[in-house]
């Protein structure tokens, strides 16, 4: 069975591993890491991703929110890659997604926020946004030898 492990922005909590790879994610909404405990993941490529990440001590950052506005249910999601230690994230690289459907109810807006979020993941750039994050924490390595 897979398992995950969450980290939020201020504290870390440890959910489980998909197989022999972690995924960290950073999130301020608690909603996002119930949705990934929950229903675990759904993008494409986990293991590859979850490799890349792991192995540039990366983790992704999620911002994310389901709702329902004039009589329509949309989930949305942003995300970025974070430095896990760090706390620093890429300027590159990022993926959106918005969900939409016209039946209206915090039930579905909920479970296209949770779609949104792995089509996002789908959308980011790694490689762009590993480089992004490489320059940073350069930047950070740099001004703190000065």
């Amino acid at each position: 069975m897979r398992k995950l492990f969450i980290g939020f922005a201020l504290a870390a909590s440890c959910l489980g591993a998909y197989a022999a790879c972690t995924v960290r994610v950073f999130s301020t909404n608690p909603q996002v890491i119930t949705l990934i405990k929950e229903k675990g993941w759904d993008f494409k490529d986990y293991d590859a991703i979850c490799r890349k990440l792991e192995k540039a001590n990366a983790g992704l950052h999620i911002t994310a929110q389901g709702t329902v506005l004039n009589g329509v249910s949309i989930g949305w999601a942003s995300v970025s890659l974070q430095d896990r230690d760090l706390q620093i994230g890429s300027s590159q690289g990022h993926g959106l997604s918005t969900q939409t459907n016209p039946f209206a109810s915090m039930d579905k807006a909920v479970e296209l926020q949770f779609h949104a979020i792995n089509r996002a993941i789908e959308a980011v750039d790694i490689d762009k946004g590993l480089n992004s994050l490489n320059e940073a924490r350069q930047k950070i390595k740099t001004s703190t030898l000065k």
